[in-house]
């Protein structure tokens, strides 16, 4: 059972006023790694209502509850255990893109309102991007939600890496292009005008 249709319905139209912008800057043919910065339990939800075809990196313990598990694993989430370097997973999410034809959604930071919390991105993203060979769409949602308020999910352009197969190894180049992705999240915020 695919939850899309009652999820917008629920979410992005009776308890949020959602609002995505920037979606003619993606070719939804085409796959992509989407990674946007996470301010709320939901912003996954809301992100999956919009686009098809979408598997979704999230933390093992959502995973603990099996009627959750399965619910989450049914609608194409797969856990991952933070803070370790584990390459089964990122293995895992370069298949999803390849071998399943998804597209794949990280939020790199990998805990709510990192940024005012001081806590720097994870490379996962860029890495698995420059591993499965396609670009990253960098998305930018609403930092403050409230009930029956508006949220703004932006899609920006969709960025070439500066990283390949053949320099995936160097931590430092992995370094600059997750802080030049997030840089370019957090310019395509509310509070710079937009």
């Amino acid at each position: 059972m695919n939850l899309r249709k009652p999820l917008d319905f629920i979410l992005c139209k009776t308890f949020f006023r959602v609002k995505f912008e920037g979606r003619e800057n993606i070719d939804f043919n085409k796959r992509y790694v989407f990674v946007a910065n996470h301010v709320s339990a939901i912003d996954a939800m809301l992100i999956y209502t919009d686009i098809e075809e979408l598997g979704i990196m999230a933390k093992a313990e959502l995973f603990k509850f099996k009627l959750f598990g399965k619910i989450l694993s049914s609608q194409g989430v797969f856990p991952i255990e933070r803070g370790k370097k584990d390459f089964g997973h990122v293995f895992n999410a370069v298949k999803i893109i390849k071998k399943h034809n998804k597209n794949l959604l990280i939020f790199p930071e990998g805990t709510r309102n990192a940024r005012n919390k001081g806590v720097k991105a994870k490379n996962g993203a860029v890495y698995i991007a420059a591993a499965a060979d396609v670009q990253i769409v960098p998305m930018h949602i609403t930092e403050k939600i409230g009930l029956f308020k508006k949220i703004r999910i932006v899609y920006g352009k969709p960025i070439d890496l500066n990283v390949d197969k053949e320099s995936i190894k160097d931590k430092d180049l992995l370094n600059k292009e997750t802080e030049r992705i997030m840089d370019i999240i957090y310019s395509m915020g509310d509070e710079n005008g937009r």
